[in-house]
């Protein structure tokens, strides 16, 4: 579920930086060059490092779009997202329906890492004023969010929209973790079970596929199978390095709480999981703020 959305978040928040340079200053390198060694620091899960260099970037090209766009995602990996609100408001978004979508979708995305229900509620049904049955993306966006707002009926329905109008290639696993809630065992466990057999195939070729692991993660934590969920989560976690970046919403108590992580919450190689990364989450500010 999580990985549906964060992925339309990381589309616009990519290393594809080129897409909107800036024109260059004549006292600076290349932005490119530039945000290279922050890139390279952020795969490997230094945010710290990456943060320091993206806000060189943002001194040297201050209308840089993009260079706003990696800050705001470092940012929000280390749980700092009072910065990352100023980084996001920044941005300027364009006035057509795309760009307009996108904001309410970072937007969106913001409001869960700040534990913010209010903001999220407000972004939500923004973006469903842009739902229609041409254009469905928005209720898969919408139906997400709805989840952690814990209005599992509102969430179901905008999943079904989705899927009678999108018509995606695979049923999303988000429609059985809901359709489980519902009390519909039968119909849930088989998308879960689908899911299960389709992702298996994709780890038989790419062990290593982050979003992959994470996903089958998320499958056996909705089917109950803690054990199962823990050894995923912990490959993903191994391989993903800077992609762990919107975990720390999972394990933040300010965060809004995740309904499908909820079961793992009280295991004790999450807990494990969990300390360890807040531990390397608050040593990364601490560096921020002893270079300032």
């Amino acid at each position: 579920m999580i990985r549906n959305l964060i992925s339309c978040f990381l589309l616009v928040l990519s290393f594809s930086s080129c897409q909107q340079q800036p024109t260059p200053p004549t006292t600076y390198p290349p932005y490119p060059e530039m945000t290279a060694p922050g890139d390279s620091m952020f795969l490997k899960g230094n945010f710290s490092g990456a943060i320091k260099v993206y806000r060189e970037v943002v001194k040297a090209y201050p209308d840089s779009v993009s260079a706003y766009r990696l800050l705001t995602r470092a940012y929000l990996g280390i749980g700092m997202t009072d910065e990352a609100k100023t980084m996001l408001d920044k941005v300027e978004f364009g006035t057509d329906t795309i760009s307009t979508l996108s904001k309410y979708r970072r937007y969106a995305i913001w409001s869960i890492f700040k534990g913010d229900t209010t903001a999220l509620r407000k972004y939500n049904d923004s973006l469903l004023r842009y739902a229609f049955h041409t254009y469905p993306q928005p209720y898969n966006n919408a139906a997400f969010n709805e989840v952690f707002l814990k209005d599992y009926t509102k969430a179901l329905g905008h999943l079904k929209r989705y899927t009678i109008y999108g018509e995606p290639e695979h049923t999303p696993i988000n429609m059985g973790f809901l359709l489980l809630k519902e009390g519909d065992t039968a119909k849930g466990m088989d998308i879960l079970n689908k899911a299960e057999a389709r992702v298996t195939k994709s780890l038989l070729t790419a062990p290593a596929d982050t979003d992959a692991l994470f996903e089958m993660s998320e499958i056996y934590v909705m089917k109950r199978d803690t054990a199962a969920a823990m050894e995923y989560l912990q490959r993903a976690l191994q391989t993903g390095l800077g992609k762990e970046w919107w975990f720390y919403h999972v394990i933040s108590e300010e965060s809004v709480s995740d309904p499908v992580f909820a079961p793992l919450r009280d295991h004790p190689g999450f807990q494990k999981i969990r300390d360890s990364i807040l531990q390397e989450r608050v040593r990364m500010k601490s560096e921020l703020v002893d270079g300032e």
